[in-house]
């Protein structure tokens, strides 16, 4: 069997290749899966303890595991809150989900960066 070797420049040109892919491929099925793509896992993570912090004031016994992963498990939580908050319960950052979230004091600086996001989507 023959092997072969590349270079460095060749590995890294075929490394960002993968990576870009792989990006692409994460971005299209959140977005099918109309999870909030946008968000980095440290302003899930934020979201995550908010969310914690409000169901523990509130009496509420639900917990996410704040571990920066937007999953089923976060996905339920949000659904939680927005039935609390009067709000149609179908789990997505929506703009009156992410109002409700600056409304009572969820992260508000990542809420005012999401409105900035989608503003410049429709300008």
């Amino acid at each position: 069997m023959k092997k072969f070797r590349i270079d460095e420049n060749e590995r890294e040109r075929i490394l960002n290749m993968h990576i870009e892919a792989t990006k692409k491929q994460y971005l299209s099925e959140s977005v099918i899966n109309e999870q909030p793509y946008f968000l980095s896992p440290q302003e899930t993570f934020q979201i995550q303890s908010g969310l914690n912090d409000y169901f523990k004031n509130k009496g509420v016994k639900i917990q996410v595991v704040a571990d920066g992963a937007w999953g089923p498990k976060t996905i339920e939580a949000l659904k939680k809150f927005q039935q609390l908050e009067g709000l149609e319960s179908d789990g997505k950052m929506g703009p009156k989900t992410m109002a409700k979230l600056k409304e009572v004091g969820i992260n508000e600086d990542i809420i005012d960066k999401l409105v900035k996001f989608f503003s410049g989507m429709f300008k």
